[in-house]
């Protein structure tokens, strides 16, 4: 049996950890999917099976899209333990994705125009970064392995 040192012990933790926190991601996704599953069940069983209230259906889409957060960075976190590398796009799309959920299921009554305009500037950001980010990929034939 080889001994594990230095280097490969390294790896192997990371690993370890990103196994860890890949099944912790995981049950996540289940519970979320419960949720939902319960949000639909008392929606469906209700007499009146009428939504009524705006906030349930930004509920059930803050889940969908909370869901779909969690796997993308399970996807993330997979494709770490294959390539050794982090796709920056797909982060940043994440990233997107995360900041369009709060803007669904921000109740904006309640809240300042700070706000507002800081998550503005947050999405404003973060497209022009995707914007640079594909530039870079289609001007210089860089491939998503990160080798042109």
């Amino acid at each position: 049996m080889r001994n594990i040192k230095g280097q490969d012990f390294l790896e192997l933790f990371k690993k370890l950890v990103i196994y860890i926190v890949m099944i912790m991601i995981a049950l996540l996704i289940v519970a979320i999917v419960y949720t939902m599953a319960n949000m639909m069940y008392d929606l469906m069983f209700d007499p009146d099976f009428i939504i009524t209230n705006k906030a349930e259906v930004l509920g059930f889409i803050g889940f969908f899209l909370l869901a779909v957060i969690a796997l993308e960075i399970m996807d993330i976190l997979h494709l770490y333990t294959k390539t050794h590398m982090i796709h920056v796009e797909v982060v940043v799309l994440i990233a997107l994705t995360s900041v369009a959920r709060e803007l669904i299921v921000t109740n904006y009554e309640n809240n300042d125009g700070v706000l507002i305009a800081g998550i503005g500037v947050l999405v404003a950001s973060l497209t022009v970064s995707y914007y640079l980010i594909k530039k870079v990929h289609h001007d210089y034939g860089v491939s998503e392995s990160g080798s042109g």
